[in-house]
């Protein structure tokens, strides 16, 4: 673990192999340091405590038996996002999900199992068919055809992690897997930006969430943010409640509405 947690916090830092070593004014080589992220060499006590305090990390972050992992973690607007911004989000994420897993703990309580509505996922001849899928999810989890009223309760009590953090402005949320330890079942979560608005949070959970039911590889990458979208609308709102609640023929709506 102390691999995973140190190559984190130095991409979390800013640093480079070598500018973590000149930051610790050489007393570890780069060559070192990378091994120490490999996994090949293990640090001394005393280079650790060095390390932790040039990458302003306390020693038991660095040697948590216990520590969690992120995987399948995709940032889809990946050009608007540097490598440290991506490696800072990871690493508060990774905090945010500990801190409640031990309160789980601490009040005895299990994490949720996730329901998936679907066995596989689903492969997508059109990206349309994803509102066929929306509906699909919604009849399997008895939702009926009203709006969604809290997206945030429905999918924990359904098994995934739903986690508000501050992501950087261009990216709205995304999916990933938390790996436990111990040989515990791992947790899907989905992560959204608390710098955005409600409606939008809702919006792209319900997005995040058709990325976890999707065969990505089954449509062209064009298609795969279009279904995501679709699935989104449908499983939010209904064609056929909106249809009831603003008529088929409508071009336009009023201000109040």
């Amino acid at each position: 673990m102390i691999a995973d947690r140190l190559r984190l916090a130095r991409r979390k830092a800013g640093y480079s192999l070598r500018g973590l070593s000149d930051a610790m004014d050489g007393k570890v080589t780069a060559q070192a340091i990378g091994k120490y992220e490999r996994g090949e060499s293990t640090p001394s006590s005393g280079v650790l405590t060095a390390l932790a305090k040039a990458l302003g990390v306390s020693l038991s972050y660095l040697l948590d038996t216990q520590a969690i992992e992120l995987s399948g973690v995709e940032f889809r607007t990946k050009a608007a996002t540097s490598a440290r911004d991506r490696a800072q989000v990871e690493t508060e994420v990774l905090e945010w999900i500990e801190r409640y897993l031990q309160v789980e703990r601490i009040l005895e309580l299990d994490s949720a199992h996730w329901q998936c509505p679907v066995a596989r996922p689903r492969k997508l001849a059109l990206a349309t068919d994803a509102e066929k899928l929306a509906m699909e999810v919604r009849e399997k989890w008895e939702l009926g055809l009203d709006p969604i009223p809290n997206m945030t309760e429905l999918l924990e009590e359904k098994g995934l992690k739903v986690l508000t953090v501050a992501l950087p402005q261009p990216v709205s949320g995304f999916t990933c897997t938390v790996k436990r330890p111990e040989e515990q079942e791992d947790l899907p979560a989905i992560v959204v930006n608390n710098h955005h608005p409600l409606e939008r949070r809702r919006l792209t959970l319900s997005h995040e969430l058709a990325h976890r039911l999707i065969d990505t590889d089954s449509l062209p990458d064009r298609d795969e943010e279009k279904a995501a979208n679709l699935f989104a609308g449908a499983f939010l709102m209904p064609r056929d409640h909106l249809r009831r609640e603003v008529g088929k023929h409508r071009n336009a709506l009023g201000y109040r509405e």
